[in-house]
C-alpha cells in the first residue's frame, strides 16, 4: 500500500516496507499489491513491473543462500 501519486521513490519505499512486513510475518497470500498507487485509486502498469522484482527479491532473502559443502564445492567448480 502507497499513498504515492506515481511509481516514484516514495512509492518504491512504502512497498517494499509493507512487503517486508507482511513477508517476514509469514503472509502466503498478499491481496491488491501489484501497481497499486494513491491507495488503491489508481493501478500503474510500471509499477507492477517493480513490484514483481521487489517481491522477487525478499523471496529471494526469505529462501536464503545455500551454504552447504556440496554447495560451495560445485560453484568452485
Amino acid at each position: 500500500m502507497t499513498e504515492a501519486k506515481t511509481a516514484d521513490c516514495q512509492a518504491g519505499y512504502e512497498t517494499m516496507q509493507s512487503l517486508m512486513a507482511s513477508m517476514l510475518a509469514g503472509a502466503n497470500i498478499l491481496v491488491e499489491c501489484l501497481g497499486v498507487i494513491d491507495s488503491i485509486m489508481t493501478t500503474s502498469y510500471e509499477k507492477i513491473i517493480i513490484d514483481q522484482e521487489m517481491i522477487s527479491r525478499v523471496m529471494a532473502m526469505l529462501t536464503g543462500i545455500d551454504t552447504s559443502d556440496q554447495s560451495l564445492t560445485k560453484a568452485l567448480e
